[in-house]
């Protein structure tokens, strides 16, 4: 589980991405990055979905889940930033090759994920 890719990493993508524009004589703009810092979702001291994510993981796995901010997490610091009390979670199979032409999917991982869904989801208590 992860929670977003940090400020860090997105100014080392957009880095990369300028030095490639310009190497090209093109030109770029990057949208909704200017005065706003919704990429650097970090970790709220309290989130609640993901102490009952972990929870669930370790009764399920019987290990704790390794939770870090990844590029594939960035939906999570995006919708963060623009509700700043979001409880947000990423979470997914093991993906190996991404963007390649050999990205592939693990199926057992894949098994794994959806069992582990279906357990919160029976775990969690909706209040109206």
């Amino acid at each position: 589980m992860d929670s977003s890719a940090t400020a860090e990493q997105i100014g080392a993508s957009e880095g990369g991405l300028a030095a490639m524009v310009s190497s090209l004589n093109a030109q770029m703009t990057i949208y909704g990055t200017t005065g706003e810092n919704h990429w650097d979702f970090g970790y709220p001291s309290c989130m609640i979905l993901r102490d009952i994510m972990c929870k669930i993981f370790e009764e399920q796995y019987e290990k704790s889940p390794k939770i870090e901010a990844i590029h594939a997490g960035l939906e999570c610091g995006i919708f963060c930033g623009k509700r700043p009390r979001l409880d947000c979670v990423s979470f997914g199979p093991d993906i190996f090759d991404i963007h390649t032409p050999k990205e592939r999917l693990s199926i057992s991982s894949a098994k794994r994920t959806w069992d582990f869904l279906l357990n919160v989801l029976e775990n969690l208590k909706i209040e109206k």
